[in-house]
Protein backbone atom coordinates (compact mmCIF):
# COMPACT_ATOMS: atom_id res chain seq x y z
CA UNK A 1 0.00 0.00 0.00
CA UNK A 2 1.65 3.68 -0.87
CA UNK A 3 1.83 6.51 1.50
CA UNK A 4 -0.46 8.68 -0.19
CA UNK A 5 -3.17 5.80 -0.08
CA UNK A 6 -2.55 5.11 3.31
CA UNK A 7 -2.40 8.95 4.57
CA UNK A 8 -5.81 9.72 2.81
CA UNK A 9 -7.18 6.03 4.63
CA UNK A 10 -5.96 7.56 7.99
CA UNK A 11 -7.35 10.79 7.54
CA UNK A 12 -10.90 9.38 6.20
CA UNK A 13 -10.96 7.13 9.46
CA UNK A 14 -10.55 10.05 11.69
CA UNK A 15 -12.84 11.60 9.91
CA UNK A 16 -14.82 9.00 10.66
CA UNK A 17 -14.53 8.38 14.11
CA UNK A 18 -14.89 11.86 15.30
CA UNK A 19 -18.16 12.00 13.43
CA UNK A 20 -19.28 8.57 14.27
CA UNK A 21 -18.48 9.45 18.38
CA UNK A 22 -20.41 12.73 18.08
CA UNK A 23 -23.60 11.11 16.43
CA UNK A 24 -23.64 8.06 18.99
CA UNK A 25 -23.65 10.80 21.43
CA UNK A 26 -26.17 13.34 19.96
CA UNK A 27 -28.48 9.36 19.87
CA UNK A 28 -27.57 8.88 23.57
CA UNK A 29 -28.41 12.20 24.87
CA UNK A 30 -31.01 15.14 25.32
CA UNK A 31 -29.90 17.13 22.58
CA UNK A 32 -32.95 19.90 23.28
CA UNK A 33 -31.40 20.03 27.41
CA UNK A 34 -27.51 20.52 25.37
CA UNK A 35 -29.53 22.79 23.39
CA UNK A 36 -31.16 24.86 26.23
CA UNK A 37 -27.44 25.11 28.04
CA UNK A 38 -26.14 26.71 25.28
CA UNK A 39 -28.47 29.10 24.62
CA UNK A 40 -28.35 30.52 28.16
CA UNK A 41 -24.36 31.03 27.53
CA UNK A 42 -23.43 34.02 29.79
CA UNK A 43 -21.75 35.84 27.33
CA UNK A 44 -19.61 38.05 30.01
CA UNK A 45 -18.15 34.78 30.79
CA UNK A 46 -17.35 34.06 27.47
CA UNK A 47 -15.17 36.57 27.45
CA UNK A 48 -13.78 35.54 30.79
CA UNK A 49 -12.72 32.63 29.15
CA UNK A 50 -11.14 34.13 25.79
CA UNK A 51 -8.73 35.44 28.31
CA UNK A 52 -8.04 32.74 30.14
CA UNK A 53 -7.37 30.88 26.99
CA UNK A 54 -5.00 33.34 25.66
CA UNK A 55 -3.28 33.52 29.31
CA UNK A 56 -3.23 29.85 29.33
CA UNK A 57 -0.78 29.65 25.91
CA UNK A 58 0.74 32.32 27.07
CA UNK A 59 2.35 30.30 29.96
CA UNK A 60 3.07 27.80 27.46
CA UNK A 61 4.92 29.99 25.58
CA UNK A 62 6.95 30.95 28.33
CA UNK A 63 8.11 26.91 30.09
CA UNK A 64 8.82 26.56 25.88
CA UNK A 65 11.08 29.85 25.97
CA UNK A 66 12.66 28.71 29.54
CA UNK A 67 13.72 25.58 27.76
CA UNK A 68 15.04 27.44 24.23
CA UNK A 69 17.01 29.70 26.46
CA UNK A 70 19.09 27.09 27.74
CA UNK A 71 20.26 25.97 24.18
CA UNK A 72 21.02 29.76 23.95
CA UNK A 73 17.72 31.11 22.12
CA UNK A 74 17.76 35.41 22.06
CA UNK A 75 14.21 34.83 20.61
CA UNK A 76 11.75 37.49 22.53
CA UNK A 77 8.57 35.92 24.15
CA UNK A 78 6.21 37.88 21.90
CA UNK A 79 7.99 36.12 19.10
CA UNK A 80 7.57 32.71 20.38
CA UNK A 81 4.05 33.12 21.59
CA UNK A 82 3.53 34.08 17.65
CA UNK A 83 4.71 30.83 16.65
CA UNK A 84 2.63 29.14 19.21
CA UNK A 85 -0.46 31.22 18.13
CA UNK A 86 0.38 30.13 14.49
CA UNK A 87 0.69 26.51 15.23
CA UNK A 88 -2.28 26.54 17.33
CA UNK A 89 -4.46 27.70 14.98
CA UNK A 90 -3.36 25.44 12.29
CA UNK A 91 -3.21 22.19 14.50
CA UNK A 92 -6.53 22.38 15.55
CA UNK A 93 -7.32 20.66 12.29
CA UNK A 94 -4.55 17.98 12.68
CA UNK A 95 -4.82 14.72 15.13
CA UNK A 96 -4.79 15.56 18.51
CA UNK A 97 -1.74 17.84 19.49
CA UNK A 98 0.59 15.99 17.93
CA UNK A 99 0.14 18.46 14.71
CA UNK A 100 0.61 21.50 16.93
CA UNK A 101 4.42 20.03 17.67
CA UNK A 102 5.33 19.31 14.35
CA UNK A 103 4.21 22.83 13.11
CA UNK A 104 5.98 24.29 16.05
CA UNK A 105 8.98 22.43 15.05
CA UNK A 106 9.08 23.51 11.94
CA UNK A 107 8.30 27.14 12.86
CA UNK A 108 11.11 27.06 15.65
CA UNK A 109 13.78 25.78 12.69
CA UNK A 110 13.67 28.55 10.25
CA UNK A 111 14.51 30.98 13.13
CA UNK A 112 17.43 29.18 13.67
CA UNK A 113 20.61 28.39 12.86
CA UNK A 114 21.11 25.66 14.69
CA UNK A 115 17.25 24.27 13.99
CA UNK A 116 18.49 20.46 15.37
CA UNK A 117 18.78 21.90 19.10
CA UNK A 118 15.36 23.68 18.53
CA UNK A 119 13.40 21.17 17.43
CA UNK A 120 14.87 19.13 20.74
CA UNK A 121 13.60 21.95 22.67
CA UNK A 122 10.65 21.38 21.66
CA UNK A 123 10.16 17.86 21.62
CA UNK A 124 11.67 18.16 25.80
CA UNK A 125 8.86 20.53 26.71
CA UNK A 126 6.69 18.36 25.17
CA UNK A 127 8.20 15.41 26.60
CA UNK A 128 7.34 16.87 30.10
CA UNK A 129 4.11 17.58 29.37
CA UNK A 130 3.32 14.35 28.56
CA UNK A 131 4.96 12.76 31.24
CA UNK A 132 3.23 14.59 33.68
CA UNK A 133 -0.21 14.51 32.33
CA UNK A 134 0.68 10.77 32.39
CA UNK A 135 1.89 10.70 36.07
CA UNK A 136 -1.69 12.94 36.97
CA UNK A 137 -3.66 10.15 35.02
CA UNK A 138 -2.43 7.79 37.07
CA UNK A 139 -2.16 8.77 40.38
CA UNK A 140 -5.73 10.23 39.88
CA UNK A 141 -7.40 7.15 38.44
CA UNK A 142 -6.12 5.14 41.57
CA UNK A 143 -7.68 8.00 43.70
CA UNK A 144 -11.42 7.83 41.60
CA UNK A 145 -11.45 4.10 41.15
CA UNK A 146 -14.40 2.50 42.74
CA UNK A 147 -16.49 5.64 43.66
CA UNK A 148 -16.01 7.55 40.55
CA UNK A 149 -14.17 5.01 37.92
CA UNK A 150 -14.45 1.83 37.46
CA UNK A 151 -11.95 -0.51 38.32
CA UNK A 152 -10.83 -2.19 34.98
CA UNK A 153 -10.68 1.27 33.63
CA UNK A 154 -8.70 2.58 36.27
CA UNK A 155 -5.33 0.53 36.12
CA UNK A 156 -5.54 1.25 32.71
CA UNK A 157 -3.82 4.83 33.64
CA UNK A 158 -0.90 3.47 35.79
CA UNK A 159 -0.34 0.39 33.41
CA UNK A 160 0.08 3.57 30.66
CA UNK A 161 2.19 5.64 32.71
CA UNK A 162 4.35 2.47 33.85
CA UNK A 163 4.68 1.18 30.10
CA UNK A 164 5.75 4.41 28.60
CA UNK A 165 8.10 5.16 31.80
CA UNK A 166 9.79 1.91 31.08
CA UNK A 167 10.36 2.44 27.18
CA UNK A 168 12.23 5.75 28.17
CA UNK A 169 14.37 4.55 30.45
CA UNK A 170 15.46 1.47 27.88
CA UNK A 171 15.91 3.98 24.88
CA UNK A 172 17.85 5.96 27.52
CA UNK A 173 20.13 3.10 28.09
CA UNK A 174 23.81 4.06 26.59
CA UNK A 175 24.25 0.14 25.36
CA UNK A 176 20.84 0.08 23.36
CA UNK A 177 22.55 3.70 21.65
CA UNK A 178 25.32 1.60 20.76
CA UNK A 179 23.57 -0.93 19.33
CA UNK A 180 21.04 1.33 17.58
CA UNK A 181 23.60 3.28 16.00
CA UNK A 182 24.64 1.23 13.05
CA UNK A 183 21.56 0.22 12.54
CA UNK A 184 20.58 3.42 11.78
CA UNK A 185 23.11 4.04 9.54
CA UNK A 186 22.56 1.25 7.62
CA UNK A 187 18.89 1.57 7.57
CA UNK A 188 18.90 5.51 6.68
CA UNK A 189 22.49 6.73 5.91
CA UNK A 190 24.83 8.61 7.97
CA UNK A 191 23.66 11.84 7.53
CA UNK A 192 20.06 11.20 9.16
CA UNK A 193 21.85 9.46 11.89
CA UNK A 194 24.08 11.82 12.29
CA UNK A 195 21.03 14.24 12.99
CA UNK A 196 19.23 11.68 15.25
CA UNK A 197 22.71 11.69 17.38
CA UNK A 198 23.13 15.47 17.41
CA UNK A 199 19.17 15.61 19.00
CA UNK A 200 19.48 13.01 21.22
CA UNK A 201 22.82 14.56 22.46
CA UNK A 202 20.60 17.90 22.74
CA UNK A 203 18.39 16.67 24.44
CA UNK A 204 21.30 14.95 27.19
CA UNK A 205 22.24 18.56 27.65
CA UNK A 206 19.34 19.45 30.10
CA UNK A 207 20.97 17.17 32.40
CA UNK A 208 23.33 20.65 33.08
CA UNK A 209 20.00 22.34 32.95
CA UNK A 210 17.93 21.01 35.92
CA UNK A 211 16.61 24.86 36.64
CA UNK A 212 15.39 25.06 33.25
CA UNK A 213 13.71 21.97 33.99
CA UNK A 214 12.08 22.79 37.73
CA UNK A 215 10.98 26.12 35.85
CA UNK A 216 9.26 24.22 33.06
CA UNK A 217 7.90 21.92 35.38
CA UNK A 218 6.25 24.83 37.71
CA UNK A 219 5.05 26.81 34.84
CA UNK A 220 3.01 24.09 33.88
CA UNK A 221 1.99 23.41 36.97
CA UNK A 222 0.28 27.39 37.23
CA UNK A 223 -1.02 25.55 33.50
CA UNK A 224 -2.80 23.16 34.93
CA UNK A 225 -4.40 24.83 37.44
CA UNK A 226 -5.58 27.89 34.96
CA UNK A 227 -6.66 24.83 32.74
CA UNK A 228 -8.83 23.18 35.63
CA UNK A 229 -10.13 27.08 36.01
CA UNK A 230 -11.19 27.28 32.56
CA UNK A 231 -13.10 24.18 32.47
CA UNK A 232 -15.06 25.13 35.84
CA UNK A 233 -15.66 29.05 34.40
CA UNK A 234 -16.81 26.74 31.22
CA UNK A 235 -19.46 25.41 33.28
CA UNK A 236 -20.42 28.64 35.03
CA UNK A 237 -20.98 30.38 32.26
CA UNK A 238 -23.84 27.51 31.05
CA UNK A 239 -25.16 27.36 34.39
CA UNK A 240 -24.25 24.13 35.35
CA UNK A 241 -23.06 23.43 38.92
CA UNK A 242 -20.12 21.17 39.49
CA UNK A 243 -18.18 20.40 42.16
CA UNK A 244 -14.38 22.24 41.29
CA UNK A 245 -12.61 19.92 43.20
CA UNK A 246 -14.20 16.46 41.61
CA UNK A 247 -13.61 18.36 38.60
CA UNK A 248 -9.99 18.76 39.48
CA UNK A 249 -9.93 15.39 39.88
CA UNK A 250 -11.49 13.64 36.80
CA UNK A 251 -9.56 16.42 34.62
CA UNK A 252 -6.38 14.51 33.82
CA UNK A 253 -8.16 11.58 32.64
CA UNK A 254 -10.01 13.68 30.14
CA UNK A 255 -6.47 15.00 29.01
CA UNK A 256 -4.67 11.98 28.63
CA UNK A 257 -7.88 10.43 26.83
CA UNK A 258 -7.11 13.70 24.56
CA UNK A 259 -3.49 12.49 23.49
CA UNK A 260 -4.82 9.65 21.10
CA UNK A 261 -4.13 10.79 17.98
CA UNK A 262 -7.40 9.38 16.51
CA UNK A 263 -10.05 12.17 15.68
CA UNK A 264 -9.18 15.33 14.12
CA UNK A 265 -8.62 18.71 16.34
CA UNK A 266 -10.22 15.85 19.36
CA UNK A 267 -13.62 16.57 17.49
CA UNK A 268 -15.71 13.60 18.95
CA UNK A 269 -12.85 12.43 21.00
CA UNK A 270 -13.36 15.45 23.81
CA UNK A 271 -16.90 15.19 23.48
CA UNK A 272 -16.88 11.64 24.35
CA UNK A 273 -14.05 11.86 27.08
CA UNK A 274 -15.96 14.79 29.17
CA UNK A 275 -19.02 12.27 28.64
CA UNK A 276 -17.72 9.45 30.03
CA UNK A 277 -15.13 10.99 32.70
CA UNK A 278 -17.84 13.96 33.85
CA UNK A 279 -20.97 11.53 34.42
CA UNK A 280 -18.77 9.72 37.24
CA UNK A 281 -19.05 12.66 39.58
CA UNK A 282 -22.69 13.62 38.27
CA UNK A 283 -22.44 15.81 35.41
CA UNK A 284 -25.06 14.64 33.16
CA UNK A 285 -24.82 13.86 29.74
CA UNK A 286 -26.01 16.82 27.98
CA UNK A 287 -24.40 19.54 30.20
CA UNK A 288 -20.98 17.53 29.58
CA UNK A 289 -21.29 17.94 26.00
CA UNK A 290 -22.33 21.84 26.14
CA UNK A 291 -19.06 21.95 28.23
CA UNK A 292 -17.05 20.79 25.53
CA UNK A 293 -18.69 21.97 22.87
CA UNK A 294 -18.04 25.67 24.64
CA UNK A 295 -14.64 24.74 24.90
CA UNK A 296 -14.47 24.27 21.48
CA UNK A 297 -15.47 27.60 20.29
CA UNK A 298 -13.22 29.27 22.84
CA UNK A 299 -10.49 27.67 21.76
CA UNK A 300 -10.88 27.92 18.24
CA UNK A 301 -12.28 31.74 19.06
CA UNK A 302 -9.03 32.45 20.47
CA UNK A 303 -6.82 31.17 17.79
CA UNK A 304 -8.17 33.36 15.76
CA UNK A 305 -5.37 35.96 15.92
CA UNK A 306 -2.81 32.88 14.80
CA UNK A 307 -4.31 33.22 11.59
CA UNK A 308 -3.96 36.95 11.31
CA UNK A 309 -0.11 36.12 12.55
CA UNK A 310 0.10 33.94 9.58
CA UNK A 311 -1.02 35.72 6.80
CA UNK A 312 1.41 38.50 8.16
CA UNK A 313 4.57 36.52 8.64
CA UNK A 314 3.94 32.43 7.78
CA UNK A 315 4.39 29.74 10.34
CA UNK A 316 6.79 32.29 12.29
CA UNK A 317 3.90 35.03 12.57
CA UNK A 318 5.99 38.07 11.65
CA UNK A 319 9.57 39.03 11.73
CA UNK A 320 12.32 37.16 14.07
CA UNK A 321 15.16 39.00 15.66
CA UNK A 322 18.55 37.47 15.59
CA UNK A 323 18.18 33.37 15.26
CA UNK A 324 19.28 31.13 18.02
CA UNK A 325 23.67 31.91 19.03
CA UNK A 326 25.36 29.17 21.08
Amino acid sequence: MNSPYRDHLKLFFRVALSLGLLAALAYTIDLSEMARLMVGLRWEMFAVLLLLVLGERLLSTWKWQVLLIAHGSDLTLWQLFRIQMTSGCFGLFLPSSVGVDVLRMVAISKCSTKPVQAVAASAADRAISVFIHLFLGAVVALVAAGEYLPWPMAVVFPILFLGVTGVVLILALPTLNKWVAPLLRRTVGEKITGKLKEFYTSLLVYQDHKRALSTNVAIFGLMIVLRIIIVYTQAVALGISVDPFLLAMVLPLVWVALMLPISIGGLGLQEGAYFFFLRGIGVGGPAALAISILEHVVVRVASLPGLYFYLRGGLVGGKVGRPIQR
